[in-house]
């Protein structure tokens, strides 16, 4: 492998670390808005606690990994800008921790948003077995491959005197990059696409408004989906005690009774919905954007006692 010229090689350092700094202070923005919203609203259930902390630790991974790119870049700066120094012998250890600690904080950041979006597929199919027991094995095959990746790296970064230093674990890691990436993409896509067909789905029943009533979003009732706090709702997922809650607050509403097992959204039925017109494409664009995160399906049935 041809090597880089001084010149070359600072470029692509700057590159790299102007990139990775843009994209960190994006999820600066998103992680103090997130966290904003999550302690705002109040962590009144578990759904909302495990966000706080998955959201805290993300954070904190992906800050220590940025710290990390900082300091390896620091550190091998110099030399690369003046091939004729000598690296101190410590250098190599310092440059292969360094790679080492980076790498596998990132995969803790890609593990905990496949664990999110497979928890939220998981909400929405529980009823299908199937669905459960394909994400979940996705899941773990996922978890099997990146301590595979993670393993190989380290043998080859440890295994000789350089980083890049070409060996039977380079070689083999090589020829199963593919492969080890294969069940992250998938679970990504799958779930993804599980969700967005259960919105779809929902979204494309032709109800009106009257007929969704109040969407009961993880234990937060009475909020119109529509509203500002229902969008909020919607971004945060909220996931929490919702059987209990929805009982409750639907007898407060007006003596509507909630059926379904294991829901974590109820659509209240009102009895004239069926004469109302179709929804439009906004109003049904904005109703699928919501129940994005919502349970409906084959319409929750609800009664409404005299």
């Amino acid at each position: 492998m041809a090597k880089f010229s001084p010149t070359q090689s600072i470029r692509q350092d700057v590159l790299i670390l102007a990139l990775e700094f843009l994209f960190y202070g994006f999820y600066c923005v998103v992680m103090i808005q997130s966290t904003y919203l999550l302690v705002n609203g109040g962590l009144r259930n578990r759904g909302r606690k495990i966000f706080l902390v998955a959201t805290i630790v993300m954070f904190s991974a992906a800050t220590t990994q940025q710290g990390l790119q900082l300091a390896y870049v620091l550190k091998t700066l110099p030399y690369d800008a003046n091939p004729a120094l000598t690296p101190p012998d410590g250098l190599t250890d310092t440059r292969n921790h360094l790679q080492t600690a980076f790498n596998s904080l990132s995969r803790l950041a890609f593990l905990f948003s496949d664990a999110i979006v497979c928890w939220r597929a998981w909400v929405l199919w529980s009823y299908n077995r199937k669905v459960v027991a394909f994400l979940g094995t996705l899941f773990f095959l996922t978890l099997a491959c990146e301590a595979i990746d993670l393993g190989l790296g380290i043998a080859r970064q440890y295994g000789g005197k350089v980083v890049n230093d070409q060996g039977f674990a380079s070689n083999v890691r090589a020829g199963l990059v593919l492969p080890l990436v294969v069940p992250t993409l998938v679970i990504n896509a799958s779930a993804t696409s599980l969700i967005a067909w259960m919105a779809w789905c929902a979204s494309s029943k032709g109800y009106s408004d009257s007929c969704y009533g109040r969407v009961y979003a993880a234990g937060d009732s009475g909020e119109n989906p529509h509203s500002v706090r229902g969008v909020r709702d919607f971004l945060l997922y909220r996931l929490g005690d919702l059987p209990a809650r929805c009982s409750r607050d639907v007898r407060r509403e007006g003596g509507i009774q909630c059926h379904g097992r294991r829901y974590l959204t109820s659509i209240l039925h009102i009895p004239d919905c069926h004469h109302r017109p179709r929804l439009s494409p906004t109003h049904s664009l904005r109703t699928t954007l919501h129940l994005h995160g919502c349970v409906y399906y084959r319409r929750v049935r609800a009664r409404v006692r005299a």
